[in-house]
């Protein structure tokens, strides 16, 4: 589907992305340059955003004929798109123009870019690039997965007692012992850190697809175990149900089995007096 010269140029149209249309911006940003989706402070969407994601679009879909489009910002205009994902005969580019765009906008550097491909009804290929350190993580369906080329593998034997990092806003990872619980408030790099053994896990009770697809593939071809919080296997179209993302299965049960504990702590009780 996509051969080795032409995954290159989907690296090469990611890093003149970044050099074009982001990081110009970076640290650049005026008033004007700034919106919020639906008004919601902690939901920006700048310049960059915009002008990344339409860069991204014209290239990548020049590179397979027919293919199809699902991005974030696209998507916020024309929900409909996401139904793309849906009919396994499409063949879909999902791209996140700026992962981490808070903090793109308060000038850190915990960004990235993210582009998936979808086909058969799988995400078949995914590239994670952070332009601040100029590393592109890439990852294939049955191949592996890759930091600047080299091939990186988990160890599963890490356990999360013995001192490790998750990553979630939700307060059902929270207290886990031993576990420094935080966010990157990117989930590309949280990913890309899971997947070369950096950190353990992460948990996210949202699931849009230029979120998680590029980044669970990641994991998995590291040799990970990502689910959905009832265990059923993540789909491309998976939109709800909750995700956790593990360097094993072991550690996949052990957050599991925390955050069921919690949500059951954390219930009403509801019981008569």
């Amino acid at each position: 589907m996509v051969a080795a010269s032409d995954r290159q140029k989907v690296e090469d149209i990611i890093k003149a992305c970044a050099r074009l249309y982001v990081m110009p911006h970076f640290r650049q940003l005026k008033e004007e340059h700034i919106s919020f989706k639906n008004d919601d402070p902690n939901n920006p969407v700048t310049i960059a955003d915009e002008q990344s994601e339409i860069y991204l679009e014209s290239k990548l879909t020049d590179l397979i004929r027919g293919s199809l489009v699902v991005g974030e910002e696209n998507v916020e205009k024309t929900p409909e798109v996401l139904e793309y994902l849906r009919d396994p005969h499409n063949v879909v580019w999902v791209i996140d123009p700026i992962d981490g765009t808070r903090n793109f906008k308060d000038g850190d550097e915990t960004f990235c870019i993210i582009v998936a491909l979808v086909a058969h009804g799988e995400t078949q290929l995914g590239w994670i690039y952070n332009p601040n350190t100029d590393t592109m993580a890439f990852a294939a369906k049955g191949e592996g997965f890759y930091i600047n080329g080299e091939k990186v593998e988990l160890d599963s034997r890490a356990k999360l007692e013995d001192g490790a990092t998750g990553y979630t806003r939700s307060k059902y990872a929270s207290k886990l012992e031993g576990v420094d619980v935080e966010s990157l408030g990117c989930s590309g790099l949280e990913y890309v850190r899971i997947a070369s053994g950096k950190a353990l896990f992460s948990l996210y009770g949202y699931m849009k697809p230029w979120d998680h697809l590029a980044g669970t593939l990641m994991v998995q071809e590291a040799g990970g175990y990502v689910r959905k919080f009832m265990g059923s296997g993540y789909n491309p179209y998976d939109q709800k149900g909750g995700l956790i993302s593990a360097n094993s299965e072991d550690t996949w049960r052990t957050v599991k089995k925390h955050m069921d504990q919690v949500r059951s702590q954390s219930q009403p009780d509801n019981k008569p007096k």
